[in-house]
């Protein structure tokens, strides 16, 4: 909307296939949320032959309501071809490079080739809001930016005009402090509860929603026999009467990606209940007991 462009202009890549829907329906597989190289490559393909300039593609390192990382090395791969610039939006996933783990360093490959990145440190980085960055691979991209005005020399404003200064010092204390081994430590928690909450939940047999990548976990009740439409109503159900205690606060997904599941010629989002697990200071004792809460609930809506 700023550069005028028009939403019509920006073209959404599907992350979810009709066979990935009928996985889902049939056996319980979570979605993996990430497109797959040759959709991108169509996709591409499709704007070139239509003599459609692609000015930028954004992949998400992190998304907002899943923290999936989209496969960022497949974009690398296609820039030199098609002639973009690739933005990644890392605003939640960026801090996850400071995690030294084999599967989740393949997962987020490439976002060093990005062109220019968005990195949140108000976000994993535990700082106070607000504290947002934009990094740019090459500086000439940055100077576009840049304008000088009369009453204010020597300094160069950007879109967002007057902000803080305390945010960015937080940062800088924040990382002279902690340091990047540090982070590392805290981020590895985060990552050790949330593989855990996911363990927990496949063996007391709630459906995972999705390929769980950071620390957001999404999953419902899923009755075998009841209709798509019915087990939404439960699972809202299920988030309702957990809050009202008190004892725990867990959210409700209202929409998974924008995936609709049709029943009786209607569409449904896949909806469920999410769990963040940002703080570092969770402990698997805690996660017991926030498993022990959802099946006590559980069990009382579906007498």
């Amino acid at each position: 909307r700023i550069l005028g462009l028009g939403e019509k202009n920006v073209i959404k890549v599907p992350v979810a296939t009709s066979e990935d829907i009928e996985n889902f329906l049939k056996d319980g597989t979570p979605f993996s949320l990430k497109p797959p190289r040759t959709i991108y490559e169509d996709v591409l393909n499709r704007l070139r032959e239509k003599r459609v300039q692609i000015i930028c593609v954004i992949p998400t390192a992190g998304t907002t309501v899943t923290g999936t990382i989209e496969p960022i090395k497949y974009l690398v791969d296609f820039r030199s071809e098609f002639d973009f610039h690739l933005h990644v939006d890392a605003a939640f996933g960026a801090y996850a490079k400071l995690i030294r783990e084999e599967e989740l360093e393949s997962k987020i490959k490439g976002l060093e080739e990005a062109d220019s990145i968005t990195v949140d440190p108000h976000k994993w980085g535990y700082v106070p809001y607000p504290c947002g960055t934009i990094l740019f691979k090459e500086k000439h991209d940055l100077d576009l930016l840049k304008y000088e005005v009369s009453y204010l020399k020597n300094v160069a404003p950007t879109l967002e005009g007057s902000r803080p200064g305390a945010s960015a010092a937080a940062c800088w204390i924040a990382l002279k402090t902690l340091g990047w081994k540090g982070y590392g430590q805290l981020l590895n928690k985060c990552m050790d509860n949330a593989k855990y909450l996911v363990e927990r939940l496949h063996e007391e047999g709630y459906q995972l929603l999705h390929e769980v990548d950071l620390f957001t976990v999404n999953f419902r009740i899923a009755v075998e026999g009841k209709r798509h439409s019915e087990i939404n109503k439960l699972n809202r159900k299920l988030v309702k009467e957990i809050n009202k205690r008190n004892n725990f606060r867990v959210g409700f997904l209202e929409d998974l990606a924008g995936i609709r599941i049709v029943e009786n010629g209607k569409k449904y989002p896949v909806q469920g209940i999410k769990i963040v697990l940002m703080n570092p200071l969770i402990t698997h004792e805690l996660i017991e007991k926030l498993i022990d809460e959802i099946k006590e609930v559980t069990k009382r809506i579906l007498s």
